[in-house]
């Protein structure tokens, strides 16, 4: 339908001018009505000006406008300005404008059958119009007369109440909702001054619990709007909105506040940027911050300075990615005191997907670190008492090769007894170097990650495994040249390695046992072999397991393979749960491989077993590379050919007998030697002597004093001493202290010692200490 134009028709009668205006009166057309502004002033006379409304058919803002302008116009000049014919679409225009009562409204001085037929009309449109506004409205909408009985409903609030509109039409509202108060009080609504108090405001609300035809009672908000007609209140629309679903928001909202506040797990919240906004009280108990002193600070309030960098970059660019990182950290708390926290931080998102929030709990995890650790400790001597009958063998062969060497030199008269020492020498050397594989192995020290190459670790474990397994095993190696290291704890990777050749050790006797009785030979087909190799792929050719955070970048794969019995499925289904075991009792707790793969996760790694009944087992250690070399400590230069001197070297060890042999070496290569048995003796000779003593060599355990407090002493007497530490194993202790020191391993040959003394001689102060 093509729109009305806009029109003004003119009339003039006994003083009072009538404009008629139709289409529509907006921007474009309001400045037609201007020119009659003029003419209607010149008209003589004039004491009253009407707008006749019948056939305008929209008005907007700019048109309100007009209207406004020509009734200041008129009326200042004590000319009346009426409107008529006004259609309930416009009058609903001025309501919703509070201009209904700002213009006078009345019928036209027209024929009256004329205007109840206009009238009767525009209001079927208009009462169409609003009944299928209404309907369409989400929302419950009933509408009442002044005297507060319904007069429609529409489809929300069927539902809301239980009735049919029908049912409705005519009942009293206080009938159809039955309110109640908050001490489920009967209300009335039709006099209650939140309803009808009109002269505040023409919009009341109220909150009361009403009643569904069913009996059911929900709390729900009611908007009460009181509408006028010709400046006359005829009744009200009451929207009413069911505040359930809010309400039980609003206490899973409470309900969530408070078990946020008594979860015994810190809840930390921060801004984008890592500024903290809320702290939990457990967060509170545990790091002694109060919520006041850590809210408005940085997270790096609690940092310890002794994680990795790599961590927190690794961190933050996983959940400004919009992922969920999880992780250890070693914080610290207020009083200065490190603890272990195990922590799983995720991004918050906006209705956009904008991060506006990080949200962190995290767990102390300290005591379980150390019950970790002491698990892991016990198991290692499980692992070297399997190892243990081995160990006694390989012992008895050597000291028996000693005794036998030194008695036949004993009864060599007159003849060449070197070769027998020699003999005897490279039987020590060999007990030497398998106690030396015993204490790296079974070490008790802190956890330290730094760089290490598995080659070397993998060669020292061989060296044990080799003197203590049954020799009719093959061991076949295979290392890669260039493996890149990987940032690890290498006690713990001895660990992990020696747990899986004792598992490799076990299968194969197991199916030696099982492919021939006790009174039958060896079968000459089977050849038991262990192979163990070293190589490093990319991570884009892996398939990690889906419990594994793995990184980019290269990674190096340790793996062991037995001629075994093999396993089925189903036992490699449960191969790395604790306690899990196949073997008899006695022979094992269950907790090697569940050790070995709770060590190689916590280095970012996986370990993949694949097994074949009767054919054998092959193990995967998969750990994340890093290209750069490890920082070694300083040990002995065995490239400089042992020498003699002249200087003064004290030499300090409770055993007399290793006092008596390091003095006979020294003097024999020309040096003067001064002896003490305990750490006070040793103090006492010093002193005496500070002048003129050039060399400390310093046993770590002994008597009275021990090794650490002796050096810590010597050093306040002469912060230059220079001091050899020769033990047979550093402990973390002595470490902590021994940075300044030359380190010579027990048992020693001379050319180790006079080697060692040299070099220690030969530091110049400067770079020495």
């Amino acid at each position: 339908m093509m729109p009305i134009p806009f029109e003004v028709e003119k009339s003039v009668r006994r003083g009072t001018v009538i404009l008629k205006v139709c289409g529509m009166l907006n921007t474009e057309t309001r400045t037609d009505l201007e020119p009659y502004i003029e003419e209607l002033e010149a008209t003589p006379g004039l004491h009253e000006v009407i707008i006749n409304m019948e056939k305008l058919t929209h008005i907007d803002s700019r048109g309100l406008s007009s209207l406004l302008s020509l009734h200041r116009h008129f009326t200042e000049r004590d000319i009346s300005f009426r409107l008529v014919n006004v259609n309930d679409y416009i009058l609903r225009l001025f309501q919703v404008s509070n201009l209904v009562n700002l213009f006078e409204i009345g019928p036209a001085p027209e024929d009256q059958a004329s205007l109840v037929h206009n009238r009767r009309e525009a209001l079927w449109q208009s009462h169409a119009f609003t009944t299928q506004l209404i309907a369409a409205l989400g929302e419950a909408v009933l509408g009442t007369d002044e005297g507060g009985r319904i007069l429609f409903a529409n489809p929300a609030a069927e539902r809301l109440l239980g009735w049919e509109e029908a049912e409705l039409l005519g009942r009293s509202i206080e009938e159809a909702l039955q309110p109640l108060d908050a001490l489920n009080q009967p209300v009335s609504l039709i006099g209650h001054s939140a309803l009808t108090d009109v002269e505040s405001s023409p919009v009341m609300r109220l909150e009361a619990s009403l009643t569904h035809r069913n009996g059911e009672l929900y709390d729900a908000e009611m908007v009460a709007t009181t509408i006028f007609q010709s400046g006359e209140k005829i009744g009200k629309v009451i929207g009413i909105r069911d505040l359930s679903l809010r309400r039980r928001a609003q206490d899973e909202l409470k309900r969530l506040a408070i078990a946020v506040d008594q979860a015994a797990e810190m809840i930390v919240v921060t801004d984008p940027e890592g500024i903290i906004q809320y702290v939990n009280p457990a967060f509170e108990k545990i790091t002694g911050y109060t919520r006041q002193e850590a809210v408005g600070k940085k997270t790096s309030l609690q940092k310890s300075d002794v994680q990795d960098p790599r961590v927190f970059a690794d961190l933050w660019a996983t959940i400004r990615s919009g992922k969920v990182w999880v992780g250890r950290f070693t914080n610290r708390r207020k009083d200065g005191r490190f603890y272990e926290e195990e922590a799983t931080i995720s991004p918050v998102h906006d209705s956009t997907g904008n991060i506006i929030n990080f949200v962190a709990v995290k767990r102390d995890i300290t005591q379980e670190i150390l019950l970790e650790q002491q698990l892991r400790e016990s198991q290692k001597f499980e692992a070297i008492a399997q190892l243990a009958g081995g160990i006694a063998h390989d012992f008895n062969n050597l000291l028996t090769s000693v005794i036998g060497n030194i008695q036949l030199a004993r009864t060599k008269k007159g003849g060449d007894i070197q070769s027998y020492l020699e003999k005897a020498e490279q039987a020590c050397l060999r007990g030497a170097s398998l106690v030396q594989q015993l204490l790296l192995y079974s070490r008790k020290s802190p956890s330290s990650r730094e760089l290490v190459n598995l080659n070397a670790i993998a060669q020292e474990v061989l060296a044990l495994a080799r003197e203590t397994i049954d020799r009719r095993i093959e061991f076949a190696v295979q290392f890669h040249p260039q493996i890149p290291h990987v940032r690890a704890d290498s006690s713990q990777m001895h660990q992990v390695l020696l747990n899986l050749l004792v598992n490799a050790r076990d299968a194969i006797e197991e199916h030696s046992n099982n492919n021939q009785g006790a009174d039958q030979p060896p079968s000459r087909e089977y050849h038991p072999c262990i192979k163990v190799t070293t190589d490093h792929v990319e991570r884009s050719q892996l398939q990690p397991p889906r419990d594994v955070k793995s990184v980019s970048g290269r990674y190096v794969i340790l793996t062991v393979s037995d001629t075994g019995i093999g396993m089925e499925k189903r036992v490699q289904q449960h191969l790395f749960e604790p306690f899990f075991t196949t073997k008899e009792v006695g022979k094992g707790t269950g907790l090697g491989l569940a050790t070995a793969y709770g060590i190689v996760q916590n280095h970012g790694g996986w370990i993949e077993v694949a097994s074949q009944v009767g054919q054998g087992t092959t193990f995967k250690v998969f750990l994340p590379a890093e290209g750069s070399m490890a920082r070694h400590s300083r040990s002995m230069d065995t490239s400089k050919t042992a020498r003699g001197g002249h200087e003064t070297i004290l030499v300090v060890d409770d055993e007399s007998s290793i006092c008596e042999v390091a003095a006979d070496i020294l003097e024999t290569n020309g040096y003067k030697t001064l002896m003490a048995q305990d750490g006070i003796e040793a103090l006492e000779v010093y002193e005496k002597n500070i002048g003129q003593i050039d060399l400390v060599i310093l046993d770590i355990s002994m008597p009275k004093l021990s090794g650490k407090e002796v050096l810590e002493r010597l050093r306040i007497l002469n912060p230059q001493v220079k001091v050899i530490i020769s033990s047979g194993y550093l402990t973390g202790e002595i470490n902590s202290v021994s940075d300044r020191c030359v380190f010579v391993q027990k048992p020693y040959r001379t050319e180790d010692l006079l080697r060692g003394v040299r070099e220690a001689l030969d530091q110049p102060e400067t770079s020495a200490f």
